[in-house]
């Protein structure tokens, strides 16, 4: 998250004990995090642990997962099944590798915070 935060938003985490940059503002360009489908953030947080070396026919990642790479394997998956029909088996998605995380306050994002440490 860190380096998400340098690298996105450049962010040096160390200058809110600076009094640079408040808590909250943080905690808002953590959440804008999920937004960056290049976040590791992102990633920790849809508990996604990216393989080494991808297998084919496995899940892909959620990190760089896109709306567009999600748009453009929606229509790889049309365009097969017009060809093959009933037996077109859809693409791997990210969903299908794991569930995605949300937090409705606070309490339970600092909670899940410190279970991903």
């Amino acid at each position: 998250m860190i380096a998400d935060l340098q690298q996105f938003f450049g962010v040096n985490i160390e200058d809110v004990w600076r009094g640079l940059v408040s808590p909250a503002h943080v905690l808002d360009l953590i959440q804008g995090l999920y937004a960056v489908p290049q976040s590791r953030w992102r990633a920790a947080v849809l508990t996604d642990e990216p393989p080494a070396r991808p297998q084919p026919g496995t899940p892909p990642s959620w990190l760089g997962w896109t709306p567009e790479v999600a748009r453009l394997t929606a229509i790889a998956d049309l365009i097969t099944a017009a060809l093959a029909g009933k037996k077109a088996k859809p693409l791997p998605t990210p969903l299908d590798r794991s569930p995605v995380v949300t937090t409705s306050s606070i309490r339970e994002f600092t909670q899940m915070f410190q279970l991903l440490r």
